[in-house]
């Protein structure tokens, strides 16, 4: 239990760096007057090549298997990720009618939960 945590923290700054990424980049395309469903996309993209990189070397440095194989799956998951990021975008900015920015913080904190079980599961295999 001591070790899940440890590694929960370890991964929690390692998304905490990944969702600042993502928040920024989203908060930059938006106000450029990108649509947000691909500011999300854009944002997305960037995050998890972060979110990959940190995690590798800092979280499940020593489960690594091949740095390619590690990346498409990472991606893969995190797609996954994405469509639940964009599902909660769209049903609190279309239908509850939030703001945006709020709507992305929320929606990217959901989604922490299944980047991190999914790397530790399916990726890791921890």
């Amino acid at each position: 239990m001591i070790s899940l945590l440890k590694q929960v923290i370890r991964y929690f700054f390692v998304g905490g760096t990944a969702a600042l990424t993502e928040w920024v980049t989203f908060f930059l395309c938006s106000r450029a007057g990108i649509f947000y469903a691909i500011s999300t996309c854009i944002a997305f993209l960037i995050a998890t090549f972060v979110n990959f990189f940190l995690g590798r070397k800092f979280a499940f440095a020593k489960k690594s298997t091949g740095t390619k194989q590690e990346a498409i799956a990472v991606y893969l998951v995190s797609f996954v990720g994405l469509l639940i990021n964009l599902g909660l975008m769209y049903l609190f900015v279309s239908l509850f009618s939030w703001n945006e920015l709020f709507s992305k913080l929320i929606a990217t904190s959901i989604a922490f939960f299944w980047n991190f079980f999914s790397r530790k599961w399916f990726i890791y295999k921890d």
